[in-house]
């Protein structure tokens, strides 16, 4: 595939045996998900744990995660952010959570959600 279609185009990854679009007219909201949920986590921290307005955000940062986790990306960008969203929310890395090895994983994702980036 030459690069010109492939910006302008999609892939297939054969093992997900999904379409990925790479256009720019390809929308995919997980990037703005994410935006959401990082600024959600920080507007936590400024209320106090149990409040109505705690919850609420609590609730809404639910969402989020499940949307983040649960929808499937159609964009380079929606791929790197989900990655960034499992490392951001300690996903992956930790020895209880199948983190193993030196953080190998913690690494591998760090490193897929760089090049994925660069390439959105």
């Amino acid at each position: 595939m030459k690069r010109r279609s492939f910006l302008t185009g999609s892939i297939t990854i054969p093992a997900l045996g999904v379409g990925i679009a790479a256009g720019a007219a390809a929308k995919d909201p997980h990037p703005e998900w994410l935006d959401q949920w990082r600024a959600l986590r920080a507007d936590w921290l400024l209320h106090e744990d149990g409040s109505d307005a705690a919850e609420r955000i609590l609730e809404r940062g639910d969402e989020l995660e499940r949307n983040l986790m649960e929808t499937m990306p159609a964009t380079l960008a929606g791929i790197a952010a989900q990655i960034q969203f499992a490392l951001e929310d300690r996903l992956v890395g930790e020895v209880y959570r199948g983190g193993v090895f030196d953080g190998l994983d913690e690494r591998m994702f760090r490193n897929i959600a760089a090049t994925l980036d660069a390439a959105a």
